[in-house]
């Protein structure tokens, strides 16, 4: 077997092969780099649609040419609640999830939905950051029945309309599990809305998280494996 195939497969193998693309490489061009045949084109197609990983060896090159690229494209800053007050925070990490909850409200008598709470999770190489974030505007703790457009955040960009009340950062994968869970028991006990349990959204926010680390081949204690009778 070739030694470029063996070895650790390399998780940004899609988005380094799409920076190369977009700096002006073909997928022949892409594939000599990977250290392949030009007419391994089909292969990094592949790459490029995220259906197989190349190991770190065939990426070399790539993280050498776009490595500072993919990190500062890594970086996110986030608006938390500071006893009042903003405080500005960054956090390196892809989006591994983001699960937004909407609630049905009435606007001049039509039925419209708004997002009023947002649950998103960065992966940075092998732990998780957490963040619970609400609508700037929305306090759940005031637990009202009522809520008026006009005190929601409406900025043109959407991460700006956030306020993070909660950050769980270096979680392993059980652990996000575990703190995904509890927020979804909290949508449950009408802790996000008093007349709202979000049923459906919690069991989706469950699921979605579950699956998404069983692709990472992590799957959680509570998933029975049929495929192993």
């Amino acid at each position: 077997m070739n030694k470029k195939t063996e070895g650790p497969k390399c998780k940004d193998t899609k988005r380094l092969v799409k920076l190369a693309s977009e700096s002006g490489m073909t997928n022949a061009e892409i594939a000599v780099k990977a250290g392949l045949k030009a007419t391994s084109i089909s292969l990094v197609t592949r790459w490029k649609q995220g259906k197989t990983l190349a190991t770190e060896r065939q990426m070399a090159y790539f993280r050498k040419e776009f490595g500072e690229l993919l990190r500062r494209q890594s970086e996110n800053l986030i608006s938390m609640d500071n006893e009042g007050g903003i405080r500005f925070v960054k956090l390196n990490g892809d989006v591994f999830l983001k699960h937004t909850v909407r609630l049905p409200v009435s606007v001049e008598r039509r039925s419209s939905h708004i997002s009023l709470a947002r649950l998103v999770a960065l992966q940075n190489n092998d732990v998780f950051h957490l963040l619970i974030q609400y609508r700037k505007g929305f306090n759940p703790q005031e637990q009202r029945h009522s809520i008026r457009l006009d005190d929601l955040a409406h900025c043109d960009l959407e991460d700006a309309n956030w306020l993070t009340f909660r950050l769980m950062r270096n979680l392993t994968g059980y652990q996000l599990i575990e703190n995904i869970d509890l927020f979804a028991n909290d949508m449950r006990a009408h802790k996000l809305h008093p007349s709202e349990t979000f049923e459906f959204s919690a069991q989706e926010i469950q699921y979605s998280v579950r699956k998404k680390l069983l692709h990472e081949g992590m799957q959680a204690e509570d998933i029975f494996d049929f495929t192993r009778e």
